[in-house]
């Protein structure tokens, strides 16, 4: 019992430390923020980021491309995942195996011979291909994650609903859609954060300055070595935080919470 107390109490300590160096730097971009020389606290760096066009620019064309890259592969994804859950063996378990094999490559490897063959086509400086490429790369993983879930659902439910004549469409709004939501919710916040936060994919397809989204924006602050433009580039990467953040809260918190609860209750 003491053996298993001290080894709970170890786990706690090194998670904590983990915490910790997290929360440190954190910590420090937060007041070097919020700390303007002569002026105390103030959100005078906020300003001045926001106060930019081409950083509002940034901003909106960076939201566009990961919510539509977001959007695409969830809607792929629950498609293909759809039709491989519904019969097994065979082609559909090869099918399967080779998308959680294409799952394990980089993807960011890719972009090198596609760079390529959009130079060839001229269909470089794409915003559309951009966010293809994006949602693309996402759905592979995000496949995969939907047919485990589909295969652990209970099919009760749906096929009782079958028996009493309920549409497929129906059977799929109110009894499937409402136990996938948590699911669905996470792999678009997933895919949202990996599209937000990726650089290379961009910074190779795209070379227009109206159409870089927000990471390269940020880059390209932070490659002027400033010194003085710490506490700005400290309130753009707090900036940065920011919609991932509420897209989290609003979907993961709120609007899963509120689709399972009406759906369950008509």
């Amino acid at each position: 019992m003491l053996k298993h107390k001290i080894v709970s109490i170890l786990q706690y300590v090194v998670l904590t430390s983990f915490a910790l160096l997290f929360l440190v730097p954190l910590s420090a971009l937060i007041l070097r923020a919020f700390s303007v020389p002569l002026k105390g606290f103030s959100i005078y760096f906020f300003t001045q980021v926001l106060a930019k066009p081409r950083n509002r620019l940034a901003f909106a064309t960076g939201l566009k491309i990961s919510s539509l890259a977001a959007f695409i592969t969830i809607v792929t994804s629950l498609m293909a995942a759809s039709a491989l859950t519904r019969k097994k063996g065979g082609l559909q378990d090869s099918f399967l195996t080779v998308i959680l094999m294409l799952s394990g490559i980089p993807y960011c490897t890719l972009v090198i011979p596609l760079y390529f063959i959009l130079f060839v086509l001229h269909l470089l400086d794409s915003v559309c291909i951009t966010v293809l490429f994006l949602a693309a790369a996402n759905v592979p993983a995000t496949v995969r994650i939907f047919c485990i879930y589909l295969e652990s659902l209970p099919s009760e439910a749906s096929e009782n609903a079958r028996l009493d004549g309920t549409g497929t469409t129906t059977v799929f709004l109110r009894i499937i859609l409402p136990q996938l939501m948590p699911v669905l919710t996470g792999a678009f916040i997933t895919t949202f954060i990996n599209s937000w936060g990726n650089f290379i994919i961009p910074f190779m397809l795209l070379s227009s300055s109206d159409k870089l989204p927000i990471a390269l924006a940020f880059f390209q602050s932070f490659s002027a070595g400033d010194p003085s433009l710490y506490g700005y580039l400290s309130a753009y990467a707090l900036l940065y935080y920011i919609p991932v953040i509420i897209l989290y809260l609003v979907l993961r918190l709120g609007v899963t919470r509120l689709f399972v609860v009406h759906r369950l209750k008509a």
